[in-house]
């Protein structure tokens, strides 16, 4: 069925196409066809404003058309004078011998000249100099003679009287708007006027003198030498050459010669009036191009055309039109009468009827009707007519075009029947059909058939224009619905998916078919679907997969002993497939199973060496006990990764990377273990290089702070010494004098131990903080070591008024660290803290250290309330080289952020609520690996 609706649609857009094309190219021909009737409507106003007397007789000789000037010359209207015999005109003795000759140019074509006398209306004669020239048909069949004639009243006489010379000299030549050339027997011109020169674009005295045969080319002389061997015998008849002008354009002229005798009667050359054609020449040419394009494009386009004028009982058809009606114009003369016999039976009074109206003024509209064709066969045709008429707003003719529409009306009426067909398979179908539109989340339904209406419970007046939501659909199926018509937008495919209705106690599975078919006038995306009820199949196919499962059940069973078989050589595949660093296997007891390629590269050992000997022989990292805590740690874990030194064969050492791993088989079961080693000796040497690099920059920084310190902790060793010597001095005082008792003595000199033992402290403490020591990581009380190192701000403490206040917990576990390494990171940061805070001129200076216990270690944090730094300033403070001191290096808290890193935690800074900030860290309780460093330090 969905087939059957995206056959439909192909079909319809197929035929709209091809609707369209028709239309495009019916416009193009009306294009073409107004080209024409405006190149007519020029040539006739060039026609009209000529001071010729022009016309065109039929075959009958009767006038068909008449030029403003032929009118006025024999005052009468263009009604009077069309249709009238034009041989009436002439002298009655000259009306029978230029009635042959006119008749005859029809049967054989030619341009004459003719000198004539004619009558006029009113009774006056005159003389009447011109030409005739046949006018073509398509097919070099003559249709109508055109007469071209200038009047000249007694010309006849006047041309034997006017001398050549003063002809062209003369008034007249100056008011003459056709060029006159006088040539002698030769040919050599005599003189000329300047309307010739004008035509020839050329000046007098360029041709005066010059041969004809050089001014008019060669493809000339052959009409030349007739000419003149006609006028030396005093014969004469007009004719006409084409020629490149001076100027370079090609020039169409007609030539009207008159030979010229002299006294004695000899031939002395001739006198020849020279009118213009070419702008005539050119529109004939032009003319002829459009009814060429015409005539094709009606035969691509099967678009025929016809014409008929007031007064003529013909109508005149293109060749496609005669096609589409499958005649000839040999056999029919289209007619009024002929064109309605052709017309089919039924449709012949409204074709006549529409012809009717539009000669009462009704405007014109595409009507289509049939016709029979000559063979009987039937076909559509579509016309239209447009009435023409004169400046009277009487009719004078009718134009109009007819297209063949037969391929399109059969195409429309197959639609119609598919469409037929589709829509009672739609009505009286089992399975869920309609149309619906995307309406935000939600669907709209447009069209549904009776299945769909009755499975929810409906009608399809009930559903029509509804949503999902106002019929009742539930929100999850209504959902899945919308993501299923987005995708068929989004994808431009049909959609077919599969699901079980939610909400159904009867658990009713549907099967579904989308496909977009455009857009609302809305401009919402529109659906088509199918929906089919699968319960029962799915069904069947649930019972089809439980015997299946059973099916395969037993088969892995019976293959289960094939499965183990294989289980050893999918094994060693699966080992073989890592060779590029060093494994290994061996079995639940240690003992190796397999040696691969890159465990002779690394180990030095090849594997007929060392398979079936326990790996605790040939792994001599840290003895066989070692080697036996890893695998009991893998057998519980499942895995274990470290670091640590191994031997080659040569007993030269090396770094190894170690991942080991328990392999088990289908069941779950351990069966052996696998290593895999990669050597990292080379990263290591890196490493400890870097981190000796940072323990001397520590060391500097260390002895750094202590400089800063100098003055501070100068005061602090010489408060005990002045002590010392200040009792000392006493006490030498009165032992000499004798005044001072025993017991005061032994009290002095306690205290001057005491203070001795305070400046030892003192000092020790420093030689321990500037100590360069190779780094150890210990385990040690965090409370004694902030004690210990906060001693050394006792004198800023007392100079500059900041209260250092510590708030170490009870009882606190103790960390595994470099005691000297977190000593510098304590006195960095107090150190940068009372460096913020003489920067703040407030009353209250405080600096907290606090330590609390956590799961991971031990959470240090010293805190300051001094001035807030900006966000730019804040994001920079771990950066190396950055510091907000006259005189710091900016590399303080960048190696104080790498101490924290190696122990395996991260230090952090962040603002204070009110002011200040505070930096933390954690301390690891244990000994383990540090982690990696992640501060990018």
């Amino acid at each position: 069925m969905s087939q059957a609706f995206e056959t439909g649609a192909d079909a319809t857009a197929e035929l709209r196409a091809r609707i369209e094309e028709l239309e495009k190219e019916t416009a193009q021909l009306k294009q073409s066809r107004d080209a024409i009737a405006e190149r007519e409507q020029r040539y006739e106003s060039i026609v009209n404003n000529q001071t010729e007397i022009i016309c065109r007789i039929d075959e009958s000789l009767s006038l068909t058309f008449v030029n403003r000037m032929f009118c006025e010359y024999f005052n009468e209207s263009e009604e009077q004078l069309l249709g009238r015999d034009y041989v009436v005109f002439l002298e009655p003795a000259l009306r029978d011998r230029a009635r042959a000759k006119m008749k005859s140019l029809f049967q054989k074509p030619e341009v004459t000249s003719h000198v004539c006398e004619v009558v006029r209306t009113e009774g006056q004669s005159g003389w009447q100099h011109g030409f005739v020239t046949p006018v073509m048909n398509a097919d070099d069949s003559v249709y109508e003679l055109q007469v071209v004639a200038r009047v000249r009243s007694s010309r006849e006489q006047a041309e034997y009287e006017i001398k050549n010379t003063e002809i062209v000299n003369g008034q007249l030549a100056k008011i003459m708007k056709d060029g006159l050339i006088v040539v002698d027997p030769q040919g050599i011109v005599r003189s000329v006027n300047e309307q010739l020169c004008q035509i020839g674009g050329t000046k007098m005295d360029e041709v005066i003198g010059r041969s004809m045969w050089d001014i008019v080319g060669a493809e000339n002389h052959e009409i030349l030498a007739e000419q003149f061997a006609k006028r030396s015998i005093g014969g004469a008849s007009q004719y006409e050459m084409t020629w490149t002008s001076g100027t370079g354009r090609h020039v169409s002229a007609i030539f009207s010669p008159t030979p010229l005798f002299d006294a004695q009667g000899r031939f002395d050359g001739s006198l020849s009036v020279v009118t213009d054609i070419t702008a005539r020449r050119e529109t004939e040419i032009q003319l002829r191009e459009s009814e060429r394009l015409l005539a094709a494009s009606q035969k691509i386009a099967r678009v025929g055309s016809f014409e008929w004028k007031r007064g003529e009982k013909t109508v005149t058809w293109s060749a496609e039109l005669y096609r589409m009606h499958g005649r000839s114009p040999e056999t029919f003369v289209p007619t009024k009468e002929s064109f309605l016999e052709t017309v089919h039976p039924d449709d012949r009074v409204a074709v006549r009827d529409r012809l009717r109206q539009i000669f009462r003024g009704v405007p014109s509209t595409p009507h289509e009707y049939r016709i029979i064709r000559a063979d009987g066969e039937v076909r559509w045709l579509e016309s239209t007519r447009w009435l023409l008429k004169d400046d009277k707003g009487k009719a004078r003719g009718m134009i109009g075009t007819s297209r063949d529409i037969t391929s399109q009306k059969r195409a429309k009426m197959i639609l119609e029947e598919r469409e037929s067909i589709l829509r009672s398979f739609y009505e009286s179908g089992l399975m869920l059909m309609g149309v619906v539109e995307l309406d935000g989340d939600d669907i709209r339904w447009i069209s549904e058939n009776e299945a769909t209406a009755q499975h929810l419970g409906t009608t399809p007046e009930a559903m029509r224009n509804k949503t999902a939501r106002e019929i009742g659909i539930s929100p999850a199926e209504s959902a899945l619905w919308v993501s299923k018509y987005q995708e068929a937008e989004q994808t431009g495919e049909t959609v077919r998916f599969e699901y079980m209705r939610p909400d159904d106690p009867s658990q009713r599975w549907l099967s579904g078919t989308v496909k977009m078919i455009g857009k609302s006038p809305e401009k919402r995306p529109r659906f088509s679907y199918i929906y089919d009820d699968i319960t029962d199949r799915k069904r069947v196919e649930a019972k089809i997969q439980a015997a299946h499962d059973a099916l395969e059940q037993r088969v892995q069973e019976r293959t289960a002993e094939l499965v183990d078989a294989n289980r050893q050589l999918r094994f060693h595949a699966q080992l073989l497939d890592s060779v590029r660093e060093s494994v290994v296997a061996t079995d639940l007891d240690g003992r190796i199973v397999y040696w691969g390629k890159g465990a002779e590269n690394l180990y030095g050992y090849q594997s007929d060496e060392v398979v079936g000997k326990p790996i605790t022989q040939v792994a001599r990292s840290d003895g066989s006990q070692g080697e036996l805590r890893r695998m009991a740690q893998v057998r519980e874990m499942g895995s274990w990764h470290g670091e640590f030194r191994q031997h080659r064969t040569d007993d030269t050492k090396f770094w190894a990377e170690t991942v080991i791993s328990l392999v088990n088989d289908p069941n779950g079961n351990p069966t052996g273990f696998i290593a895999i080693d990669r050597d990292i000796t080379v990263r290591r040497r890196a490493e400890e290089r870097t981190r000796q690099l940072h323990a001397d920059l520590a060391h500097v920084l260390r002895l750094g702070t202590m400089g800063e310190m100098a003055s501070g902790l100068a005061h602090e060793i010489n408060q005990p010494l002045g002590t010392i010597a200040n009792n000392a001095h006493a006490v030498a005082r009165s032992l000499r004098n004798g005044t001072l008792p025993n017991d005061e003595v032994l009290e002095i000199i306690e205290e001057i131990a005491a203070e001795a033992m305070r400046a030892g402290e003192i000092l020790h403490s420093l030689h321990r903080f500037a100590s360069k020591a190779e780094p150890n990581r210990t385990a040690v009380d965090l409370r004694d070591l902030v004690h210990e190192v906060t001693r050394l701000f006792d004198s800023d403490i007392r100079r500059h008024g900041i209260v250092l206040r510590l708030d170490l917990e009870e009882n606190l576990p103790e960390v595994y660290v470099e005691r000297i390494q977190i000593q510098q990171v304590v006195v960095n940061l107090v150190r940068n803290a009372f460096d913020a805070l003489l920067e703040d001129r407030r009353s209250e200076r405080e600096v907290i250290v606090r330590a609390r216990a956590v799961e991971t270690g031990v959470l240090v944090s010293i805190a300051d309330n001094g001035k807030n730094l900006s966000p730019d300033l804040y994001a920079k403070i771990f950066s190396p080289y950055f510091t907000t001191k006259k005189n710091g290096m900016g590399m303080g808290l960048s190696i104080c952020r790498s101490i924290v890193g190696s122990h395996g935690s991260q230090l952090r800074a962040s603002p204070n609520v009110d002011c200040g900030l505070t930096f933390t860290f954690t301390l690891p309780y244990n000994a383990t690996e540090s982690a990696p460093d992640k501060s990018g330090v």
